[in-house]
């Protein structure tokens, strides 16, 4: 398995089941922000918020970015 796909399911499994604490109407659809956490592989907890959208007419709710959460640092 190669590193995009360990970080793709250490991401689905840190949002599964987190509430959305924010969602932005853009004039593509609306993105959602979920903050999250989890330990990396080398043991380290990171606190992350990542940003999924959901575009108009879509069923499907795609991954865009995430970057730390500066308000919950360590």
């Amino acid at each position: 398995m190669g590193n995009w796909q360990i970080l793709k399911q250490a991401i689905i499994k840190a949002v599964a089941g987190k509430h959305i604490y924010e969602i932005i109407q853009t004039d593509w659809g609306q993105r959602f922000k979920v903050r999250s956490q989890w330990y990396s592989i080398n043991g380290k907890l990171i606190k992350v918020i990542t940003v999924w959208q959901q575009d108009e007419g879509a069923d499907i709710i795609k991954f865009i970015t995430l970057y730390p959460d500066k308000l919950q640092e360590n």
